[in-house]
């Protein structure tokens, strides 16, 4: 079955694109919050969602 078989190769690209993407929005995160980016790329991922979260629902709340 061709669509349940993937192989390394997906796996590492599906990787590559999830760091782009925390990348990507942690350079969004700093510059809305105006906080370094390290401060973003250096929280465990799960406190790093529930940031994007937060910041997300306050850009929400202010239309920005």
């Amino acid at each position: 079955d061709r669509l349940r078989s993937r192989g390394l190769g997906d796996v590492y690209k599906r990787q590559h694109d999830s760091g782009q993407d925390i990348q990507k929005t942690s350079v969004y995160l700093a510059m809305a919050t105006h906080t370094g980016i390290d401060f973003f790329t250096d929280l465990p991922i799960d406190e790093f969602i529930d940031v994007a979260k937060e910041v997300n629902d306050i850009g929400k709340q202010n239309k920005v």
